[in-house]
C-alpha cells in the first residue's frame, strides 16, 4: 500500500489551471471542489490499489481518468508520484 502522494510541481500547477479556468467560466467555485473531491477519491484508491490505472509503455507509470482530465502517476515501493494532470494534448511532452 502506498503511504505517501507527491505532485510534481508540473502537475499541481497544471490542477491549479484548471481549476482557475473553471472558477472563472463558471463564476463559482462549484465544479472545481466536486473535481478535487474526485481526485482525491481516486487518490485514496490508488494508494489501496496502485495497478488500478491504465499500464503504459513506461515502467511503473499508469493513468487514471478523472472526468475529462487524465492523470499520469508512477508508483513506488511506497510512494505515488503524480505527474501529468489535464487533456491530452499532442503537443505536449508527459
Amino acid at each position: 500500500m502506498v503511504e505517501k502522494v507527491v505532485w510534481t510541481q508540473t502537475a499541481y500547477s497544471q490542477k491549479l489551471e484548471i481549476f482557475e479556468y473553471w472558477n472563472q467560466r463558471n463564476g463559482s467555485t462549484g465544479f472545481s471542489q466536486s473535481l478535487e473531491n474526485d481526485i482525491n477519491s481516486a487518490i485514496d484508491l490508488l494508494k489501496k490499489f496502485p495497478r488500478l490505472g491504465i499500464k503504459t509503455q513506461l515502467e511503473d507509470v499508469r493513468v487514471k481518468i478523472i472526468k475529462n482530465y487524465l492523470l499520469i502517476y508512477k508508483t513506488t515501493k511506497n510512494t505515488l508520484y503524480i505527474r501529468y494532470f489535464g487533456t491530452l494534448d499532442k503537443t505536449q511532452k508527459i
